[in-house]
């Protein structure tokens, strides 16, 4: 029966992210990064943008290259292979400890939560919870046992994946689990010291090991010049208010008070509702379920998507922070072992959104290890004072309510929320006729206007030639397999000055002119292109200065207008002819 359990488990969490891989069509982060990938081994210039996330970059480029004929569901099957490889990893931090017929529910949540959109492709958030899970279990197993090797490993993976984001630096913090557990053990902090220093020197080796890999491959210029253009002095670095320090700060701590508030309130919920359970009879208890349930499903379909998950994200992050805190600090009796697992899945909760502008909606990558602790504090640990009024009798039915209405409400988000196209799942039925695409259905309009762009595409540029992808379209890059002129496939998401100095230094090294294909209306709309011409163009700063560095080259080269449908145009210099001979 346990090896028939976690068989169908297995098939449920390796399979859930399968589920969604061949629907929507998002022109904006995906084709972003997608196209660098492409471009990462022929050419890394002229994908200099976020070149600073090199390992990404490095990892995925491979993966492309592994799956290239399959097109964008070959690189979404990357998302897939890469959040199995996250549950095996957790399964292998804590199946010592944490029964199967806890720990794989848990793992499966965990996928459900994660892909509230369904799969994009193998990102670096996704790489960030790999690198940082791979370094827990190397922890979790290398201290008990006292393994050098184990604590070299660990720091190796957490150096390294200073190059999947750089805000992963913080992760070195992961080695406050060496000393913890010293005190656990009744040991004192200077014994922790020589585990510590092999972390530290894991670290340092594992940074200096991508950085001569960078050298090695001659991209040292172009990761240099990301790192200049998109971090250093800049006059309209304040557009992006979500990257000020002061800003993130602040938000750092509202994030966390709003985590554990809403924790407290299901705390609260779940106290009230075992009472209530208590009292009723099964009849009662059905309406009951169905009652909270619907006003659930009810609350997130009237509030836009990304704050209705919010809610979800923020909440569930609370829950880990105080179930995995209260597992380490030994509430369950559990053994050395776990307590030290514990306690790195809520350091990991606070560490992985470090530095990310969507703040604590990225806690999703870091609950791997902290979900089936959260199901394990509820099965075993001993009330503590706060819920010493919850009744025993309807305590688990409270539970099982609310986890219940947890993984309804996430797929249902995962049902509506595709990313950045229509979120009627049953309107995504039109394929797109290009060997790129194959497999992926959208809306028959954005299939019709891309079919007809494409089509019009093949007779004005070859795949190896650059073009011009405008506004918020360079998965265009990707399917055509063209090089961005701008060095950056997104042109609008450079600074303006970065993004007008690109584009003269491409004129100084006598590029020939692009082709320039430019979205009419919005791309970041769901409902794109219906309505293109009522849909207002993005008004943030940052993309107003940076139209003006692309209308200036335009005009200083006289592009015309040589084709247009209601999603696209595509525009050729004065001196060329219409038809594109």
């Amino acid at each position: 029966m346990d090896r028939r359990f976690a068989f169908a488990m297995w098939v449920l969490i390796l399979g859930y992210p399968a589920l969604f891989a061949w629907q929507g069509i998002d022109f904006t982060d995906t084709g972003v990064l997608l196209s660098m990938h492409q471009q990462f081994f022929s050419d890394p210039v002229s994908v200099e943008f976020r070149s600073l996330m090199w390992l990404a970059n490095l990892i995925n480029a491979v993966w492309l290259t592994l799956t290239e004929s399959f097109g964008l569901v070959g690189a979404r099957l990357g998302s897939v292979v890469g959040y199995g490889l996250c549950a095996v990893a957790a399964n292998a931090a804590l199946r010592r400890h944490v029964p199967q017929r806890i720990l794989l529910p848990g793992l499966l949540l965990t996928m459900v939560l994660i892909l509230r959109g369904g799969s994009h492709f193998l990102s670096y958030n996704a790489l960030t919870s790999l690198f940082f899970l791979l370094s827990a279990l190397a922890l979790v197993r290398g201290v008990p046992a006292g393994s050098r090797l184990l604590m070299y490993v660990a720091g190796f993976l957490i150096g390294a994946s200073v190059f999947l984001r750089l805000p992963n630096a913080v992760g070195a913090a992961l080695a406050l689990g060496i000393p913890f557990h010293a005190l656990l053990c009744g040991g004192r902090l200077r014994d922790a010291l020589p585990q510590t220093v092999r972390f530290a020197a894991g670290w340092v080796a594992g940074l200096g090991s991508v950085v001569a890999a960078i050298l090695l491959c001659g991209h040292g210029p172009v990761v240099w010049a990301s790192i200049v253009n998109e971090m250093g002095p800049s006059p309209t670095a304040h557009y992006d208010k979500f990257y000020v320090p002061g800003f993130m700060a602040l938000r750092l701590v509202t994030d966390h008070a709003m985590a554990l508030g809403l924790a407290g309130v299901v705390v609260v919920a779940v106290t009230l509702l075992s009472r209530a359970a208590a009292a009723a009879g099964v009849h009662a208890r059905r309406v009951m379920f169905a009652f909270v349930s619907a006003g659930c499903l009810a609350f997130f379909a009237a509030f836009p998507f990304i704050y209705g998950f919010s809610v979800i994200t923020y909440t569930w992050a609370g829950i880990c922070y105080v179930a995995a805190g209260g597992v380490a600090a030994g509430c369950c009796g559990a053994p050395p072992e776990l307590r030290l697992a514990a306690f790195l899945a809520a350091l990991q909760v606070f560490l992985v959104p470090l530095g990310s502008g969507n703040g604590m909606n990225n806690a999703v990558f870091a609950v791997w290890l902290a979900t089936p602790i959260v199901f394990l504090a509820a099965r075993q640990a001993p009330a503590p004072r706060l819920l010493r009024r919850m009744d025993p009798r309807g305590a688990s039915f409270a539970v099982a309510l609310g986890i219940s209405v947890l993984v309804v409400c996430a797929v249902y988000n995962a049902f509506v929320g595709v990313y950045r196209d229509c979120p009627n799942r049953f309107r995504l039925t039109a394929a797109v006729n290009h060997p790129m695409l194959r497999g992926i259905r959208t809306t028959p309009e954005r299939a019709r206007v891309l079919n007809e762009l494409l089509a019009e595409l093949d007779s004005r540029v070859q795949p190896n030639e650059y073009m011009i992808a405008f506004e918020h379209v360079p998965l265009l890059h990707f399917i055509t397999r063209t090089r961005p002129y701008a060095r950056g496939p997104w042109p609008l998401v450079k600074r303006p000055e970065v993004l007008g100095r690109a584009l003269e230094q491409a004129e100084l090294d006598g590029l020939p002119l692009p082709v320039v294909v430019r979205a009419n209306g919005d791309p970041c709309s769901t409902m794109w292109p219906a309505g293109s011409a009522a849909v207002e163009r993005s008004q943030r700063m940052r993309h107003i200065e940076g139209r003006k560095y692309m209308d200036a080259f335009l005009l200083r080269h006289a592009y015309r207008v040589a084709w247009s449908n209601e999603g696209f145009e595509i525009l050729v210099p004065g001196g060329e002819a219409p038809d594109g001979r």
